[in-house]
């Protein structure tokens, strides 16, 4: 009777811990809304959305275009068919002919934002460097808020370092909210943002990182000259007519 009870509050035990994400990722740009239990999970129209702690190794959602079909999907979270715990797996979705096509692209470690956001630079001593340490708070650029003016770029240094911390990160998603939390600590040539955003893979979320720079460019003029990076020509559009926006 006691083994039971014991096997019983193990079950029970890893059930709570058994947490997994699961990763919508337009194909083609178009942005949406997830639903899930009647409830929005994303507020905002985003291509790619991520669902965070399913204790559930199926999950049922809705998904709701700009348009305003609604489409249900079926998402499985398992191990070769077996339940398990702090992965990650994403699906792609496409709207073709008012109808959902969802096709499972692959299954990885879960993944959280580093820690600390910003990342450590090393201490060179001529050709030898030594054991990193933290950027310290006199070294670290200033931080430019919106509106103000930005009079010196940051050093190569600095954006190889951002750069590689953007190249860590797994996915789109955690990438656009470490360039939220840390983008304005800075200022930046177009050629800097370009090497930016050349780390994100899906035109949404680069488009979304690109007006986060916007005001923190020192070249706003050559700003326009980014549209190339985008591989849908919506995307660039769109792009182009946030730049002019921002000259009125």
């Amino acid at each position: 009777m006691r083994s039971t009870i014991v096997l019983i509050f193990m079950f029970v035990t890893c059930c709570l811990f058994c947490q997994n994400n699961a990763r919508l990722v337009s194909a083609d740009g178009k942005v949406f809304k997830v639903i899930i239990n009647d409830k929005v999970y994303n507020r905002s129209l985003q291509a790619e959305v991520l669902i965070e702690k399913v204790k559930k190794d199926t999950l049922q959602v809705k998904v709701e275009f700009e348009n305003g079909e609604k489409h249900g999907a079926t998402l499985y979270l398992v191990d070769k068919g077996k339940p398990c715990t702090n992965k990650e797996f994403n699906y792609r979705i496409e709207l073709n002919d008012h109808k959902l096509k969802v096709s499972f692209t692959g299954m990885y470690e879960a993944q959280s934002l580093p820690n600390p956001l910003i990342p450590e630079i090393p201490v060179t001593s001529g050709t030898k460097t030594v054991t990193p340490i933290a950027v310290k708070q006199e070294t670290a650029p200033v931080v430019v808020k919106q509106g103000t003016n930005c009079n010196t770029p940051s050093s190569g240094e600095t954006i190889s370092y951002f750069s590689e911390k953007l190249k860590s990160l797994g996915n789109d998603g955690l990438r656009l909210e470490l360039t939220k939390k840390i983008h304005a600590n800075s200022c930046y040539t177009v050629d800097q943002v370009r090497s930016l955003l050349g780390n994100f893979e899906h035109d949404r979320d680069k488009f979304q990182a690109s007006k986060l720079f916007y005001p923190y460019c020192l070249e706003k003029n050559k700003y326009q000259s980014l549209s190339d990076i985008y591989t849908y020509n919506t995307t660039e559009a769109e792009f182009r007519a946030f730049v002019d926006s921002q000259k009125k």
